[in-house]
Formats: C-alpha cells, sequence, structure tokens
C-alpha cells in the first residue's frame, strides 16, 4: 500500500530489524475476521505457534462483544477487520506486523453504536477476561460522537491512569475550525487526522482546536485516502477516512514500544510528534498537528544503529534530489534521495548492503 511506503516503515522492519514483536493493540470498532490470512498469524487468541483451527483459541482474553456477546471474533461490518489490518496485518498491509491484536466489538451492524457498550468495552480493556496484566498497551479508537459530549472523559481516564495509550481518529466533519470529533479531542488521547497519497490534508479531516484541552489537536496526521488493507471473508478493499489514519498511528507506537519498552505514554507521543513531517515552513498548528508520521524518522531516534552516510555529486557540484537504493542482505530494497547538499544518511543495523546511485 501507498501508505506504507510513505511512512518508511519498511525501512524499519528491513532497515532496523523492528516490527512490533511484544507489544498488543485493542482495537475498539466493529469485530474482526480473526482467521483472515492477513489477521490470523497476530491475533492475541490464537494459539501460540499453531494455526488456525489446530488448536483451542483463548478468545476470552483477546475478544469481548459488547454487543450481542459472540464467544467468537467476527465482524459483521467490515469495518473493524480493515483497521486491525492497518495495524497489525501482516503480508504487506500492516504498520506493524510482528505486534498482537485483540479486538472489542462496541458498534452494531450499521457502524452505530449505543454509550453502555462502549462503557463496557473501555471496561473490559482495563482487565481482558478479568485479567489487568493482559490490558493492551495502546487503544485504536476508528471513530467518534459530537465535539461536545463529555460522556466518555471517564473511560478514558481510567485508560490513561492504567498507563495504556489511546488513538482516536479525529472524524471526518472538516474542514470546519473545532470539528475535532470525541473521544479524540479529549486531554491525553492522540487525536490523528488523515492526509492522502500527495501528502497532502485531506480536506474531510477534522479540525481543532479541542474545547476540553489546550493540547494541539490532532496531534499528528497519517495516510487515510484509499488505504488498502483486509476486509471479512479473506477479502481486502479500500476505505478512505481519518478512521483508517488512526491505525497507522497506532502501529508507529507499536513499532516505538517494540523498541524501547521502557517508554511511557508521553515519552513514546514525544517521539512520534518530534519526528513527524510538517509542509514547508510551517508550524504545529490545528490542521496538521506536529505533521504527519513518519515511522523510520521515530524509530531512527529510538534506536542504537549504525550510520550510512555519503555525498552524490555531478560534475563536481553537490547533486540534490539522487536517487539512491540500498538493498539489503534478505534483497530488500530501500529508497533514499540526496538533500540539497547531496548528502544521504541511513540509520541501519550493522551488515553490509549493496548501494546503487
Amino acid at each position: 500500500p501507498w501508505s506504507l511506503g510513505q511512512t518508511r516503515v519498511q525501512h524499519v522492519w528491513a532497515g532496523l530489524g523492528i516490527s512490533g514483536t511484544g507489544v498488543t493493540i485493542a482495537v475498539m470498532d466493529t469485530g474482526a475476521d480473526w482467521q483472515h490470512p492477513a489477521l490470523v498469524e497476530s491475533y492475541r487468541g490464537r494459539p501460540d505457534g499453531e494455526l488456525a483451527g489446530d488448536g483451542p483459541p483463548t478468545h476470552e482474553t483477546s475478544w469481548f462483544d459488547a454487543v450481542e456477546g459472540s464467544p467468537e471474533p467476527f465482524d459483521p461490518h467490515g469495518h473493524g477487520t480493515h483497521v486491525v489490518g492497518t495495524a497489525s496485518g501482516r503480508h504487506g498491509i500492516g504498520v506493524a506486523p510482528g505486534s498482537q491484536w485483540m479486538a472489542v466489538r462496541i458498534l452494531e451492524e450499521d457502524g452505530y453504536g449505543y454509550t453502555g457498550d462502549i462503557h463496557a468495552g473501555f471496561q473490559w480493556l482495563l482487565a481482558p477476561g478479568g485479567d489487568p496484566s493482559l490490558a493492551p498497551d495502546i487503544v485504536n479508537g476508528s471513530w467518534s460522537t459530537r465535539p461536545d459530549l463529555d460522556v466518555f472523559l471517564p473511560d478514558v481516564d481510567a485508560i490513561h491512569a492504567a498507563g495504556i495509550i489511546t488513538v482516536f481518529a479525529a472524524g471526518n466533519t472538516g474542514p470546519e475550525e473545532g470539528s475535532v470529533r470525541a473521544p479524540a479531542n479529549y486531554p491525553g488521547v492522540v487525536a490523528v487526522g488523515a492526509s492522502d497519497d500527495i501528502d497532502a490534508l485531506a480536506w474531510f479531516s477534522s479540525r481543532g482546536p479541542s474545547a476540553w484541552t489546550n493540547q494541539t489537536k490532532p496531534a499528528l496526521i497519517a495516510p487515510g485516502t484509499r488505504i488498502l488493507s483486509s476486509l471479512p471473508g479473506g477479502r481486502y478493499g479500500y476505505l478512505s477516512g481519518t478512521s483508517m489514519a488512526s491505525p497507522h498511528v497506532a502501529g508507529i507506537y507499536a513499532l516505538v514500544l517494540s523498541a524501547q519498552d521502557q517508554l511511557d505514554a508521553n515519552q513514546a507521543t514525544a517521539v512520534l510528534t518530534s519526528t513527524a513531517r510538517l509542509p514547508d515552513n510551517a508550524q504545529p498548528d490545528s490542521n496538521h498537528g506536529w505533521g504527519r508520521v513518519d515511522a523510520y524518522s521515530a524509530l531512527m531516534s529510538a534506536v542504537d544503529a549504525a550510520s550510512l552516510r555519503g555525498h552524490i555529486y555531478g560534475a563536481g557540484l553537490p547533486l540534490p534530489g539522487a536517487a539512491i537504493t540500498v538493498t539489503t542482505p534478505e534483497n530488500v530494497k530501500l529508497s533514499f534521495t540526496s538533500d540539497a547538499e547531496g548528502s544521504f544518511s541511513a540509520e541501519l543495523l550493522v551488515n553490509e548492503y549493496s548501494v546503487e546511485v
């Protein structure tokens, strides 16, 4: 998917050897097709080391259906399966394919939800199956309600008190000022807006500021237009919205925590915001937040790697904009571009690489 190329996640997997291992992402949504080929291997409830169906799954600590109490993960809508795929999917669709996912169904078949079901979903996440040690590291919420509603503030406060990172879609009601929706506009929640394939802010992406906090809302933007991911029944398809942008950010949080598991929520957020990309001459604002996430830049600051550096010249002068391809020992090709002074730099695991200009 173009979105994974733009956020340079392959550079993190192949260049830095980080895929999100040891981190769990919870998705609150319409459910999930846990037997989808791209999702089954990263589902936390799957028996360790077993293929789907080869052993008894442990759904009770990795799945909760607040809507109708189904004991096994399913998705009658498709939205949740798409979101899970972007965060933790394998086979080239997910940001953090080494992470594990769990799911809470809080939304009906038509994509709408009731307050009581959502409260129940938040509460279950604090102690999945009754065990607080199985709480997720990150919660992704690709859903929203009116900006003026504070009904979920206590739920979010409880999640934060448990040390869990909350990543929520900003909403699709832009470009009006103050349109970022709840719970994304609550204090401490990482609100995510949407960008497109030319790295511009999507017109529909909700804007800040928030009535509940002076924190920058949205905090970040991420790819959210025509995103390819999983759909129920083993299918794949494209969806657009800040719902699709949010799991990109949740996945990058998983990569950062996998590399530095001692970071708390504020420290991990600082890694992402300090390495995000803003348009030229722009400052953090209520449209772009701190900028569009860049997984490789975030992980370069979090990992002690080796530096491969070079200078490109043409006719004796520094050559800007030159394309450099670094090929790993596993034959994965990573692309870089020289800067205005003709220089390039790549942070990589210590190894032997082929470099082509």
